[in-house]
């Protein structure tokens, strides 16, 4: 069985947007299942159906025509080597036009996500399967868990900072630190809140989650041993002093051009809640169900 720690550092993804074929920027992408209600009989059985996307940020595919991402394939019902990975594991780039994406209906919510449904049914029609995981709404916090956490929690985020990554085992980058402002009250009227964390170019897209190892506080204030994890949020942006001195809220850069610097970071990030997640899956599930419909 596939534990939380697994699918958080499995469920991302590495972005390359490409113009006219040539990388132009980096960034992060994760997937994420999104359940549509099924309209047929099997529904009253429980049976859902869903959406698989890959999620990132509107700024990180702007200006591209496709993006590039390497994903980790093996065969289906592969055997597990001693190093415990399937045997015959392998690594593809794929291609997607941005064109596929859907962007969060509010223009103000960096958001947007890629179906990736047929992606997945070509890697599975030659036999292959995918080794990511995907996170899916159970990931959220839940009402018990909101009630409890508190303004400052320790958090990882996991992506590509700089574009840095351990290209042998197409892994990404964990990184900790802790939320700045409570991860769910609204910084400054945004459904957004702030991370102290150092937050680098590709780390745009980049999910976040509350991760307590070991030990954790029950809603009875004691200590329960274990592991736990909620997704927080995806990283969009972060604080930077400008060259002229002034202090503004910039995306996370993710230009693989080289450029003079002319702002200094703060180790602070921008962080969409979680809940904005739902809102852009609504169309996504509208989109499904139309498709189902016609």
């Amino acid at each position: 069985m596939v534990g939380p720690v697994e699918v958080v550092s499995t469920c991302t993804v590495r972005i390359v947007g490409l113009q006219g074929g040539r990388a132009t920027s980096i960034g992060t992408g994760f997937l994420y299942a999104v359940e549509v209600p099924s309209q047929t009989a099997s529904s009253a059985e429980g049976i859902a159906q869903f959406v698989p996307l890959l999620v990132t940020n509107k700024h990180v595919v702007n200006g591209c025509d496709e993006i590039s991402i390497q994903l980790t394939l093996a065969p289906i019902n592969a055997a597990v080597g001693a190093d415990g990975q399937p045997v015959g594991k392998s690594y593809e780039a794929f291609h997607i036009p941005v064109g596929a994406s859907l962007g969060h209906s509010n223009a103000q919510v960096d958001l947007c996500g890629f179906p990736v449904g047929g992606l997945l049914n070509h890697i599975g029609g030659r036999g292959l399967q995918l080794r990511h995981q995907f996170l899916n709404p159970s990931y959220k916090p839940d009402a018990a868990l909101r009630s409890i956490l508190r303004a400052i929690e320790p958090i990882v985020m996991v992506g590509y900072p700089s574009g840095i990554w351990d290209s042998v085992n197409n892994a990404p980058i964990v990184r900790r630190g802790s939320t700045a402002t409570h991860p769910f009250v609204q910084y400054e009227n945004r459904p957004e809140f702030l991370i102290d964390a150092a937050c680098f170019p590709g780390s745009s897209g980049s999910p976040v989650f509350l991760f307590e190892d070991g030990m954790y506080r029950a809603s009875d204030n004691g200590m329960t041993p274990g592991t736990r994890i909620s997704f927080l949020g995806v990283l969009y942006a972060g604080p930077q002093f400008t060259a002229e001195g002034r202090l503004e809220p910039r995306p996370i850069p993710h230009n693989v051009t080289q450029a003079p610097i002319t702002s200094v970071p703060m180790n602070l990030g921008f962080v969409i809640q979680s809940d904005q997640i739902d809102m852009l899956a609504a169309e996504f599930v509208r989109r499904a169900m139309l498709e189902g419909a016609a």
